[in-house]
């Protein structure tokens, strides 16, 4: 009988662990692999049909017991981002974050009737940079997900850099925050109260996205909300009848 379960690319080769859902596997300790899973051979699966089997009884040693530990530590809250610098594309972090889900079409990519996280619900960005990167200098940015650009909006006033900078002491070699903002005018009108709900399973998709991506490249991010949004809103200008959802430190 063929097993089934989650790939984990370690090393360089593709090897799992037996697991229900990749929800168990992000959750467990560290220490715990390092007690049991360490100790032990995995074996390597195969894509088939997206669906990862076993192959006969092929296994590899543990000699990826680094890079194993390496990427179990990538999923914990990070609060300095010194790992970032020169090391971040915005243009693809974005891009991962609200159209893992779009459809390309002869190396277009179309923003259609599809499942898209900020795709069913008006979702949108804002990016503060405190820094420049990638050629953008400081200031505030929108994120258009239709077009995958980054659009300059202001320049960033030294009074409000200070003050958000001063309300997140707790982090360290801040590069940006991207603030992750509902536009509930027109959904309301269809879903009533149950739209902020929606759009939250929506943002829950986003955050998702950015934290695999993030992994996989070793960038440091971290999610917070309930602190500063009104004087985020006060800075970036946002739309009415609009709410911050997250903001994201990187």
């Amino acid at each position: 009988m063929e097993k089934i379960g989650f790939i984990i690319p370690i090393g360089g080769n593709n090897v799992i662990l037996e697991l229900k859902t990749l929800h168990d596997y992000l959750s467990w300790p560290i220490s715990y692999y390092q007690k049991l899973g360490l100790k032990e051979e995995i074996s390597i699966f195969e894509e088939k049909s997206k669906i990862y089997s076993l192959q006969n009884n092929i296994n590899i040693s543990l000699n990826n017991q680094d890079s194993f530990l390496k990427f179990l530590s990538n999923r914990k809250t990070k609060r300095n981002f010194i790992n970032n610098n020169g090391r971040l594309n915005l243009e693809d972090f974005l891009q991962i974050g609200f159209r893992i889900h779009s459809v390309e079409k002869s190396g277009i990519l179309l923003h259609g009737n599809h499942q898209s996280a900020g795709g069913f619900y008006d979702i949108y960005s804002s990016l503060i940079l405190f820094k420049e990167i990638n050629g953008y200098d400081i200031g505030i940015y929108e994120y258009n997900k239709y077009l995958n650009k980054i659009i300059f909006k202001k320049n960033f006033d030294n009074r409000n850099k200070w003050y958000i900078k001063e309300s997140l002491n707790n982090f360290y070699n801040i590069n940006g925050i991207l603030v992750i903002i509902g536009d509930l005018t027109f959904i309301t009108k269809k879903y009533s109260y149950r739209s902020y709900i929606y759009q939250l399973i929506e943002v829950g998709e986003i955050l998702q996205n950015l934290t695999i991506y993030s992994m996989s490249k070793s960038l440091n991010i971290s999610a917070f909300g309930g602190f500063i949004e009104e004087e985020l809103k006060n800075i970036i200008k946002i739309r009415d009848n609009s709410i911050i959802y997250s903001v994201i430190i990187f």
